[in-house]
Parts: C-alpha cells; sequence; structure tokens
C-alpha cells in the first residue's frame, strides 16, 4: 500500500480539525508548513451566525510566522552552541586551576615552613584557586539555569523554603534569623531546580548582608496579581543604595566587599 502525499495528509488533517471545533465549538490554533517551506499560524474558529448561538461552521484564519520560525531556530542553535561553549571552557579551565592548587601544595611541602611570608602567598594562592574553580562552576550553572528554566511544574514553595533551609543550617544559626511566611499561593509552576537557586541566592544574601545592629527577619510571601504569581522575599538587612538599583541584577555586580561574592549568584 502506497503513502499518500503530505499535502493529502495536510488536506485531511485540515478536514478533521474543521469538524473537531465545528463539533465541539472550541477554537484550535497550530503551526504548519506548506511545502515551499513557509510557516503559518492557522487558527479555527466557530462561525456563530444569528442569536441563536448555533455553530453555524467555521472561520479560519492563516498568519505568516514563517519570519519568526527562522528566528527560532536561529535562537535555538546560538544556545546550543553558547551550552557548548560554556560547558568546553569551563572543563578546559579547571585543569589547569587544579593543576596549580596541587603544585602549591608540593611547593607547601618543600618550602621551608619558619619562612612564614612565603606560607602566608601559598595559602593566598591555594584561596584564590579554590575561588577560581567556584567562579567556573557558577558559570557553567549559569548557562544550564537558562535553558533549565522553562522546565516547568508545580513546587511547594513551602517545602523548598524548608530545603534551602536545611542547606543553609549552620549560616542561620549563626545568624539566629527569624523567618516570616505568608504564602497565600503554596504551588508555583516553575522549574524547581532554578527556584531552589534563587531562594538559596535570596536568603544567603539576607544573611550575609545582614546588618550588624539587629537580628535577621526575613519575610517570603506568595500571592496572585492579575494572572501571575509574585515571590515576595524581604529582608531587613543593609539594604541596597538607590544608585545601585539599575544594575544589581547584572552579572558580577556587587554593592557591598565585605563579605565573600562573585555577583553571579
Amino acid at each position: 500500500m502506497r503513502n499518500c502525499n503530505p499535502l493529502t495528509r495536510n488536506f485531511v488533517t485540515l478536514i478533521n480539525d474543521i469538524k473537531n471545533v465545528i463539533t465541539s465549538s472550541h477554537i484550535n490554533e497550530k503551526e504548519i508548513q506548506t511545502q515551499d517551506g513557509k510557516w503559518y499560524q492557522m487558527v479555527i474558529m466557530p462561525y456563530i451566525k444569528g442569536g441563536n448561538k448555533k455553530n453555524e461552521g467555521a472561520i479560519i484564519t492563516f498568519n505568516d510566522i514563517t519570519l519568526l520560525k527562522q528566528i527560532q531556530g536561529k535562537l535555538s542553535r546560538r544556545n546550543a552552541d553558547h551550552k557548548t561553549f560554556i560547558y568546553n571552557a569551563s572543563h578546559d579551565l579547571k585543569i589547569p586551576v587544579v593543576n596549580i592548587k596541587m603544585l602549591v601544595y608540593m611547593l607547601k611541602e618543600i618550602i621551608d615552613s619558619e619562612n612564614q611570608e612565603a606560607m602566608d602567598l601559598m595559602e593566598m594562592i591555594e584561596v584564590s584557586g579554590s575561588n577560581l574553580i567556584d567562579t567556573i562552576a557558577e558559570l557553567s550553572d549559569i548557562a544550564r539555569n537558562e535553558i533549565e528554566i522553562y522546565e516547568y511544574k508545580n513546587v511547594d514553595v513551602k517545602q523548598l523554603i524548608e530545603e534551602v533551609k536545611v542547606s543553609m543550617n549552620e549560616l542561620l544559626s549563626q545568624s539566629k534569623a527569624n523567618f516570616i511566611l505568608d504564602l497565600k499561593e503554596p504551588l508555583i509552576p516553575f522549574s524547581k531546580k532554578n527556584l531552589r537557586s534563587i531562594l538559596f541566592n535570596l536568603l544567603n544574601n539576607a544573611i550575609k548582608y545582614r546588618s550588624p545592629y539587629r537580628t535577621p527577619e526575613i519575610h517570603i510571601s506568595t500571592e496572585m496579581i492579575g494572572e501571575i504569581i509574585a515571590l515576595t522575599v524581604k529582608d531587613n538587612g543593609l539594604g541596597i543604595e538607590p544608585e545601585h538599583l539599575n544594575k544589581i541584577f547584572e552579572r558580577f555586580e556587587r554593592t557591598y566587599y565585605h563579605v565573600e561574592g562573585s555577583g553571579i549568584g
């Protein structure tokens, strides 16, 4: 038995879609590609005639989205190239940094331990190497997060907060931070891994940049605003000067330097 050609299959599919719209009175939207390579956004809507609200047929509209599909294809390829570059660069950079740390360890073994200046310099190089490895890992996470951020599922916010608090247990114990939760929306449709990363960075910053004059207090709330769920994290820490507000979400930007950090988180 011979397979029917693409044009025939598309026509049969279109007829079935029209029948379904007429029967169900539901709008049908889909993207279709023609034999000449063009893409169209097809919308089939029920045609209701007069005031009897009876479905008399269907209205079909086509919008040319060829340029949009071409741009999407280019973006997908660029994202893939970007991810590959970050992974390769992070891998290639880690190896020499690890080697440097090993060489420093070997030098510390043969350098006279009474030469305190040399030992201090070796220690500084070792710490800098560890910080560089952490930064490379964070850069790799950026590439991964930008791709995985669209993997949505309903996340239990309260449960996720508890998971983050466990991972920060020692820091929270030292700071004696108080948490006030007001979760009007208990579930958020989002990538769990990325939401965990967001909460971890916000809570970690709330503790790191706490005021020396008061016990840290962290308010976390969720609420529906229009058609979106807003997650708000507020603390009573040092705050941010108005002139720095326009750049706080830029990578590598920091407003305080008395604690360790890279500005990536």
